[in-house]
């Protein structure tokens, strides 16, 4: 069955009983399509593949939802700062 906004992998996530857990979620989604709509890793990594995506022909704007969730994750704003500081300049 498939829905409006995903395959199944979204409707077994939708299903999921806790929502916010990451190792579930990683359980569910394929390699595939974490390598095809998430950005992580070190800032090298990260500003490459922002590189990549901004180099796609076709693609005029990149949306970023930070996802910091977790003991001892960062505070968002420095997150957003991090960013801002180490990511951004890269890409310029």
């Amino acid at each position: 069955m498939k829905t409006r906004g995903g395959g199944t992998a979204s409707i077994r996530l939708r299903r999921r009983p806790s929502r916010a857990s990451a190792a579930g979620h990683a359980a569910i989604v394929p390699d595939s399509l974490v390598d095809r709509y998430a950005v992580a890793g070190t800032v090298t990594e990260v500003r490459d593949q922002l590189r990549r995506l901004l180099d796609t022909p076709g693609v005029d704007r990149v949306i970023l939802n930070p996802q910091i969730v977790g003991p001892g994750a960062k505070p968002w704003k420095r997150c957003c700062r991090d960013f801002e500081r180490e990511i951004l300049p890269g890409l310029g």
